[in-house]
């Protein structure tokens, strides 16, 4: 008898998950019965005759020198899509993953890495605002443009064909974010700092500002609307 309240709270801590898949069955019944024309599964065909919209996937690191580097190898050599991007963020004070990262660097040019301005760890969220920034600095610096973000973590194997069904998610809208996103990456006016936050929200000697964000005397304001940050020496 004394496991029953366990059991009940057991079952009610589990019931936000039966709510999904209660309105993903919804979702499909109605589907099934609705006169609306239903989903169509693009062809392989069509996937490749699609244009390659430009991806940027997001990690962000701490400590993970053991398996980001066969990860970066790994995910590049096996993924169908060619028009994308990895930016990668770290701390100064985590050398050996910095030492990973630049190791993979070498061996494969579209992986960009982003050194926060202050040591480690502060949050996801904050480790994500530097490699957003890094992302604006190479659109300024290069005059390219990034449609659609995601964000991986450092032990994720990349199914070889999910940038391709991903940039399906952005046929209509000026940048697209994935739901599993930490950060949203829409174009607007609000700061970045609005979008996540994190410890570059406080004031960082390190950042070599003296506003609140940390934004050096070199920042500009990108044609988006978000600041982007100069990182002379933490833009790699």
């Amino acid at each position: 008898m004394c496991l029953v309240p366990l059991a009940c709270w057991v079952l009610l801590n589990g019931l936000d998950d039966l709510v999904l898949d209660v309105a993903c069955a919804c979702s499909w019944l109605a589907a099934r019965i609705s006169r609306q024309a239903q989903f169509h599964r693009p062809s392989e065909s069509e996937l490749d005759s699609l244009a390659q919209k430009r991806i940027a996937v997001f990690v962000p690191l701490w400590k993970e020198h053991r398996v980001i580097q066969k990860m970066v190898e790994h995910n590049i050599a096996a993924n169908r899509y060619r028009n994308w991007d990895i930016f990668i963020g770290a701390y100064p004070n985590d050398a050996p993953t910095l030492a990973a990262v630049r190791e993979a660097r070498k061996q494969v040019k579209n992986v960009h890495l982003a050194v926060c301005p202050h040591d480690g760890p502060t949050s996801k969220a904050d480790n994500l605002n530097w490699i957003y920034q890094r992302m604006l600095l190479m659109e300024e610096e290069e005059d390219v443009h990034f449609d659609i973000i995601m964000t991986h973590d450092a032990e994720d194997i990349i199914h070889p064909d999910s940038l391709r069904w991903n940039r399906l998610s952005g046929a209509h809208s000026d940048r697209a974010a994935p739901p599993r996103n930490a950060c949203h990456a829409s174009r607007s006016t609000r700061s970045l700092n609005s979008l996540t936050r994190g410890k570059s929200t406080e004031p960082s000697s390190k950042c070599g500002g003296s506003a609140a964000t940390g934004v050096s005397s070199s920042s500009r304001t990108s044609p988006s609307g978000l600041i982007s940050i100069g990182l002379p020496a933490n833009a790699e």
